[in-house]
């Protein structure tokens, strides 16, 4: 019997067997779909802690109170700590002034960015040039893509066109210069870029890095006063976030419970808090959600590829016996047999995985649409306004499939219902076509 027959022959049964193989189909189906999202979980979650693995912003602990008097003391406790890269005071985490480039400028932008401190642990990964050192001065790292303009606040309806950037490629190496317009005092320098990132990564285009000490040198030039003091910790990963924020609390340096709330306007709290919950909690809890998720919809994978094997084994036992039997009969060998039901069964899972996949896109449109409503519309409480930043977080997830992954599963389905139907179709075969027919 020739390949081409054992197709046209496999094929005539899936046809045939259209309502039995119905019951192998749907969970099959079922559980194709819940892979792909444990897969896009996981890979995502990968993509997404990678990406963030140099932004300072997403591994920041802030809301750490302190006075001018013990900020040496709380810097040597925190010293002592693992997985802090950086510690940042008052004085040490923004300008505290309107920053401008005149290069960044053009006739949509006004040059308008921010800047973050940095060292060399929580230097940007540069795609051209180099880090920052500690023992730089007025150097910066700057996005390939600047999008330099603090007028026009961009949505999703009013997004960034591609003529209002600048290209950060072509100011490798150069000087620029930076207005910085304090409240009573303004300032003009130049500034080395030695570094470009990519802005695509991590998601921005108007953040410049610059080095600790000169943030803190241009605040006291700009002769800035605070009358509150917050400290905030840049942890070396985002895994260690809860690990160090525990330590902290247990430190007595940061206190979770301190929660300020004017009478007057129940959406106000207090500022540690706010920088606490929207830079950490949030976070932490965001990829827990992403582990715990990607471990249920594993497990229930796990599950229902047993409840798959159960039912191939009822199917083909008690169902499809007969017709093996049948096939005996009209003279086909063992063999032959066993090619033609392995290739109907691969045939079913070629059909499952299409519809899987199908309606896997389906329910991801749905889904994103969903998260993107909940994202748009206006919440009033507080506890809404967090589900909402969680859920934006989500939303920054790059999800995408690692189809690599996919192909092994597909392959690996593919051989265990072979080596399944082998093995039953090997169990019914060795009677005689008398007890074939009969089971």
């Amino acid at each position: 019997m020739n390949f081409s027959t054992i197709l046209k022959l496999s094929i005539q049964r899936v046809i045939k067997n259209r309502k039995r193989n119905t019951i192998v189909l749907i969970p099959l189906i079922i559980m194709i779909i819940l892979l792909l999202f444990s897969i896009i979980i996981q890979y995502s979650m990968q993509l997404y802690a990678n990406n963030i693995g140099f932004n300072i912003d997403m591994r920041r602990i802030s809301g750490i109170n302190y006075t001018p008097e013990q900020y040496q003391k709380i810097v040597e406790k925190l010293s002592s700590m693992e997985h802090i890269d950086m510690i940042v005071g008052q004085y040490d985490s923004r300008i505290v002034a309107t920053v401008t480039c005149e290069q960044f400028q053009n006739e949509k932008t006004d040059g308008k960015v921010y800047e973050a401190p940095s060292n060399d642990k929580t230097s940007p990964d540069v795609i051209k040039g180099r880090k920052i050192n500690n023992d730089d001065k007025y150097v910066i790292i700057i996005p390939d893509k600047i999008y330099a303009d603090g007028n026009t606040i961009r949505t999703f309806e009013n997004p960034v066109l591609e003529d209002e950037y600048i290209n950060g490629e072509e100011l490798l190496g150069k000087n620029v210069r930076m207005r910085i317009q304090g409240e009573n005092k303004e300032l003009y320098k130049y500034f080395e870029v030695i570094g470009i990132y990519d802005s695509s990564k991590y998601e921005d285009t108007q953040t410049i890095y610059m080095p600790q000490t000169i943030i803190r040198e241009l605040n006291k030039e700009l002769e800035v006063t605070f009358s509150e003091f917050y400290m905030e910790v840049v942890v070396d990963k985002v895994e260690n976030l809860n690990e160090v924020k525990n330590q902290l609390i247990e430190e007595g340096i940061l206190n979770k419970s301190k929660i300020q709330i004017d009478a007057s306007d129940d959406k106000e709290i207090s500022i540690e808090y706010s920088n606490f919950i929207s830079t950490t909690n949030i976070n932490i809890e965001t990829l827990q959600l992403i582990k715990n998720t990607t471990y249920f919809l594993l497990v229930s994978s796990f599950l229902i590829l047993i409840v798959l094997l159960i039912t191939t084994n009822i199917n083909k036992t008690y169902i499809s016996a007969t017709e093996l039997g049948i096939l005996k009969i009209e003279g086909y060998k063992n063999k032959h047999i066993q090619v033609i039901t392995i290739f109907e069964n691969i045939f079913i899972c070629i059909i499952a995985f299409i519809i899987a996949f199908i309606l896997f896109k389906i329910l991801q449109i749905i889904g994103n649409f969903i998260i993107d409503y909940l994202i748009q519309k206006d919440t009033i409480s507080l506890t809404l306004n967090n589900i909402k930043e969680q859920l934006f977080l989500i939303k920054r997830i790059p999800q995408k499939i690692n189809y690599n992954i996919v192909i092994i599963v597909f392959f690996f389905i593919i051989l265990v219902e072979s080596i399944n139907t082998f093995f039953i179709n090997k169990r019914v075969l060795k009677k005689n076509i008398s007890d074939i027919i009969k089971i």
